[in-house]
């Protein structure tokens, strides 16, 4: 089976879909002018990472929910499963992001009960504020509150530039969210995963133009701009939940343990 896998020493990192959903242009990019007819879709992949360093094997966000969640059949790609896993980094609480964490559709327990979850300490400032919570009604604060008891005992909070594990980093980029995490991998960095702040590829050209999703329109373009002309002045692979992924470190990769 062939998987995009990046090398980025002391790490190896698969890119990994968890599935593609549509969205409405006019949610997507609200500011833009709609032709008449039919409401346009565009569908978005929506990508985790599975990396591995000596005993780790870390994801960095765990997709979309499901019955199972996708992230279980994306570590069965590489011959692993759920119990092995021993941290989670998640960018941010958005649905498609945690949901790996939540019990499946069908009422079946979680895929990663016990595991530590890494985040930022402004984005669970922000998740246990109800009052802000109120403020993002609808999927992200549902997402939020059913996800919220069920890792609330085994959260480890983040500043915003911390290295947890060598050679992984994790740095504060807001905007899309509060406590919006962008992930380096590598010492010194090879790749970096940047989640959301890159929502759909025309923003890799457009830096400016900004997703409906973004919580805070000024702050997500001024972030993205930011991290963008650093990671193209550093050479950086870059990646992105919703992005196609980048050429492959190595192109053919044979499931089981890498």
């Amino acid at each position: 089976m062939e998987l995009v896998v990046l090398h980025a020493p002391p790490w190896q990192a698969w890119v990994v879909d968890s599935g593609t959903a549509p969205y409405a242009l006019s949610a997507l990019y609200p500011d833009e002018p709609r032709p008449p007819g039919p409401e346009p879709t565009l569908p978005l992949p929506h990508q985790l990472l599975v990396a591995t360093s000596g005993d780790h094997l870390v994801l960095v966000d765990t997709g979309l929910p499901g019955s199972p969640p996708p992230v279980v059949a994306a570590l069965r790609r590489l011959g692993r499963t759920p119990s092995e896993v021993t941290a989670v980094v998640l960018t941010h609480l958005h649905p498609d992001h945690l949901g790996g964490l939540l019990p499946g559709d069908d009422g079946g327990p979680p895929a990663l009960p016990d595991v530590p979850v890494l985040l930022s300490d402004r984005e669970w400032a922000w998740a246990t504020d109800d009052d802000a919570l109120e403020r993002h009604r609808g999927r992200v604060a549902d997402a939020v509150r059913a996800v919220r008891p069920l890792i609330a005992d085994r959260v480890e909070l983040l500043p915003d530039d911390a290295t947890p594990y060598a050679g992984l980093r994790t740095r504060l980029a807001p905007g899309h969210t509060p406590g919006h995490l962008v992930v380096d991998l590598g010492e010194p960095p090879v790749v970096r995963y940047v989640a959301d702040l890159v929502a759909e590829r025309r923003q890799l050209s457009e830096p400016a133009l900004r997703s409906g999703f973004d919580a805070d329109d000024h702050e997500a373009r001024l972030t993205g701009e930011r991290v963008l002309d650093e990671t193209a002045a550093l050479g950086l692979r870059l990646v992105g939940a919703h992005l196609p992924p980048p050429p492959s470190s190595t192109r053919s990769v044979s499931p089981g343990h890498p």
